[in-house]
């Protein structure tokens, strides 16, 4: 159970990385996550690559913006109010 929460949150780091840099040289995105992460992240969709003359770049999926923009974007007014009304008022727990 440990090792998942683990690996759970190392994805998410990863992708908050790659949400916060949207585009770049692959070698520098290997500077900051390894080797291992980058090739992950494109195995499961989240980054293309391209050559350039300079080194191969990368770019953040649709997939991937997507999902970084609900855990990590603003959030409208309509979702505090309504994340308040369903945490505080009715007491709903998300929690995983």
């Amino acid at each position: 159970m440990k090792a998942q929460l683990e690996n759970k949150n190392s994805q998410l780091d990863s992708l908050k990385v790659l949400y916060e840099m949207k585009n770049g040289y692959i070698e520098e995105l290997e500077k900051r996550l390894g080797t291992e992460k980058v090739r992950q992240l494109e195995a499961i969709g989240y980054i293309e690559n391209a050559p350039s003359k300079n080194g191969y770049t990368f770019k953040i999926t649709k997939r991937a913006k997507r999902l970084a923009d609900g855990l990590y974007g603003k959030k409208s007014f309509f979702d505090l109010v309504s994340d308040y009304y369903y945490v505080k008022i009715m007491g709903v727990n998300f929690a995983v």
